[in-house]
């Protein structure tokens, strides 16, 4: 298929993006810098106009100060204590044609009727006070109060009323009231300017209005000052906002609000004079930045050319290297170039030393993996044979205890000595199982026989198996079956085998007295069936919740030693309910918590169980057992013990020990059922039964320590009826006996009869 050629781009180009790619970051950074450097600038000019509102506020605050403390000593004269306001009035007189700034002096009733204002003749008709507010704020509080101001006097000029109360008996008797000429503050303001100076000083009284302003005086003192101006120094006591001018132009306004009454003194400084040496910093910073950008745009262009014509070179002597040639490039004075050349130039050279590298690593592989096929195949046999050979002396310890448990003549030291036998040599049997099934599950192997089958009978199984470790230990058993259908779709032997698991993981790790609760349910959705098995015992680390299900792994070393296993039951029965499609997770809330083992396994729907049924448990032969059997094993001991056992069941039994023995007592006897190991001296079960099968039509039970799957596969394709696995499960082998023989029998009669 062609594919479209992809698009290419001219060096030129990449070195025009290098020169961009260079340049951006210094203009960003040079940009950044500036930008930086001017809000250092105007930072700085903020806080030189800060400390100048500071120091314009704290004239208003001292201005304000002096003329209450005047005020205050007036309070204090002896006629006005005594009421003689006549008295009073010469003394206030004397005082306020001494300070310019003042207009009169006022007394006060607390009711707030004017009793004296010097600037009225005395008799006058006098009104009651205007502004109330700091009137009734001296009433409340007994201390100075600065006013809003207002206009006053005959001339109605503008004046700020300043209060003090005049006390007697802890009662406020008078309120002395000086009007102060706003002139005073504008005056305060013009000795604070400079000349030429383009800024703006105003001071704001505690109610909004324009007390004083260097410029605009005309237009806006005794105006509420602009929406604006208020909201920026509403909730603050000092700082830096935009507003606008008198011209309407931007500006920055800084202010700084006075401790007495509430004033405010701003300074209005124009925008342009703050930001103008910014800008003129970036308009030089982008003069500069568009030149070095055409210069070096220029040099990249030339260099270009340059390398352009090495680069031709480079790719005529790449095509020629393409065709099997020793390339012959043109010297470049460019080093890449030059080097590029020398290259390929090699590159011609190690190429055909490459190709040699590359099949002798192929071959190396190959190699590599026949060895690994092969000690794979290896480990397998060894796990295969030691599994027969640890499987062997076992059985006819097992038969023995066996047989020795069935006298009922035994006392209960020596059933309980016998029970102990038996546990742990079924405990060995567990640790070849296990190593067995997980190299089963390492290679794909572990196959499944699916059917109808029911968790709780399963359950009940287990719980009997288990029932001498329970007792042993006294342990209680509580059990909430609430699955009201506990069938399911699985493989009977391997989910009794996780159930087995599960419960023997309990009851080992639950202390003696201890109680292991289990709970059956269906899920909310009807879709899975759930099993949930929780102990009182050690409890698992939460570092080891993660590791719990792995191969080899327990939750800790002590447990190893104290417990004993080699940690595969849980690992290979999660890989068991996982091809289930189901989930097995476990729960602790530490050491000595105890641990919940959750099981859950996929179900058909109720309406679907109508259609499936129960699984078929075989149950033991009733009766006993009748027929003749050959039992060929080279083990003499699991002979000797085997030959009780089966004589015990019923069973007329001939021993032999190799092949050669049990085809001649083939040829001189009949026998219903021969019972066969596989490892013999002279041969192999398999060519035994093959022989019995061709000369007798013998059914046969392959009986052997080999447990792999490919060794039942070849036992039932030589003749075998069954491969049952060392050392015997007797239940299994009573039943299996029970069924052949019986067929056997009907066979042998059929055919008299025929």
């Amino acid at each position: 298929m062609n594919q479209k050629p992809r698009r290419t781009v001219p060096v030129r180009h990449y070195f025009l993006l290098l020169v961009i790619g260079v340049l951006f970051p210094v203009v960003v950074f040079s940009t950044f810098a500036v930008w930086q450097l001017a809000n250092e600038n105007r930072a700085v000019v903020e806080r030189r106009l800060l400390r100048s509102a500071t120091d314009l506020s704290v004239a208003v605050d001292r201005e304000l100060t002096g003329t209450l403390r005047a005020l205050t000593a007036l309070a204090r004269s002896e006629a006005l204590e005594n009421g003689d306001l006549h008295t009073f009035r010469e003394e206030v007189d004397r005082t306020v044609k001494v300070n310019p700034s003042w207009a009169s002096a006022i007394v006060f009733s607390p009711d707030g009727q004017m009793l004296m204002d010097t600037a009225l003749p005395e008799g006058s008709q006098l009104p009651r006070v205007v502004e109330t507010e700091s009137f009734d704020r001296v009433i409340k509080t007994q201390g100075p109060a600065v006013g809003r101001m207002l206009r006053a006097g005959p001339d109605n000029a503008l004046a700020i009323p300043l209060r003090v109360p005049v006390l007697k008996s802890e009662k406020v008797k008078y309120v002395l009231t000086m009007i102060v000429r706003s002139e005073s503050m504008s005056d305060l303001l013009s000795r604070s300017s400079r000349a030429g100076d383009e800024w703006i000083r105003v001071v704001v009284d505690a109610a909004g209005t324009v007390v004083a302003q260097t410029r605009g005086a005309e237009q806006f003192v005794g105006q509420t000052a602009p929406p604006s101006f208020l909201a920026g120094i509403r909730d603050r006591f000092e700082g830096v906002f935009l507003d606008a001018s008198l011209d309407d132009e931007p500006a920055y306004v800084i202010f700084s609000k006075s401790n007495l009454g509430g004033w405010a003194t701003g300074i209005i400084v124009p925008r342009a004079v703050l930001d103008a040496p910014a800008r003129v910093s970036f308009m030089q910073l982008a003069i500069g930045g568009i030149g070095a950008t055409l210069l070096s745009a220029l040099g990249a262009v030339l260099l270009s050319r340059r390398v352009e014509t090495g680069i031709r070179s480079g790719v005529t002597a790449a095509e020629v290297l393409a065709h099997g040639q020793m390339p012959h490039p043109e010297p470049s004075g460019v080093t890449e170039v030059a080097q590029l050349h020398e290259a390929l130039t090699r590159a011609a050279e190690l190429l055909a030393l490459r190709e040699d590298e590359r099949n002798q690593s192929l071959e190396r592989a190959r190699t590599a993996r026949a060895e690994a096929e092969a000690a794979s195949a290896s480990k397998d046999h060894f796990l295969a044979v030691l599994s027969h050979e640890l499987r062997t002396p076992l059985t006819p310890v097992v038969s023995a205890v066996h047989l020795m448990e069935s006298d009922p003549a035994l006392t209960r030291e020596q059933r309980e000595l016998l029970a102990m036998v038996r546990r742990n040599v079924m405990l060995e049997v567990k640790l070849i199982d296990d190593m067995l099934d997980l190299t089963r599950v390492e290679r794909g192997k572990l196959v499944l026989d699916m059917a109808t089958i029911n968790l709780h009978t399963k359950l009940h199984h287990v719980l009997e198996i288990c029932a001498p470790d329970i007792l042993a230990k006294h342990q209680h058993i509580k059990m909430e079956l609430g699955a009201d259908d506990a069938r399911l779709r699985g493989d009977g032997a391997r989910i009794q085998q996780v159930l087995w698991n599960l419960l023997k993981n309990a009851v080992k790790f639950t202390p003696a007295e201890g109680t292991i609760y289990i709970r059956t349910r269906r899920s909310s959705d009807d879709s899975m069936v759930e099993l949930e098995m929780q102990d009182t015992g050690i409890g698992i680390e939460a570092s080891a919740i993660g590791r719990i299900f792995e191969a080899f792994e327990q939750a800790a070393p002590h447990v190893t030693r104290q417990f004993g296993g080699l940690g595969l039951g849980l690992a290979i029965s999660q890989t068991i309910v996982r091809m289930h499609g189901g989930t097995l997770t476990v729960q602790s809330q530490g050491l000595s918590t105890g641990s919940t083992f959750t099981l859950r396994l996929p179900a058909p729907r109720l309406e679907e169980l109508k259609t499936l049924e129960l699984a078929n448990h075989a149950a033991p032969a009733s009766n006993k057992g009748s027929g003749r059997l050959l039992l060929v094993e080279d083990h003499r001991d699991t002979a000797r013990m085997m030959c009780r056992l089966l004589k015990g069941y019923g069973y007329e039994v001939h021993p032999a020990h190799d092949i050669a023995e049990a085809l001649r007592l083939a040829e001189e006897q009949q026998f219903d059922l021969v019972v066969s190991d596989l490892g013999l001296p002279d041969g192999s079960g398999y060519e035994l039964m093959q022989q019995l099968k061709a000369r007798h039509q013998i059914p046969g039970i392959a009986l052997s320590g080999y447990g792999m799957e490919e060794d039942v596969r070849k036992s039932l394709a030589a003749g075998f009826s069954e491969h049952l696995t060392k050392p015997v499960d007797f239940h299994r082998l009573e039943t299996t006996l029970h069924r052949l023989t019986s067929q056997t029998s009907a066979s042998n009669t059929d055919k008299s009869e025929t």
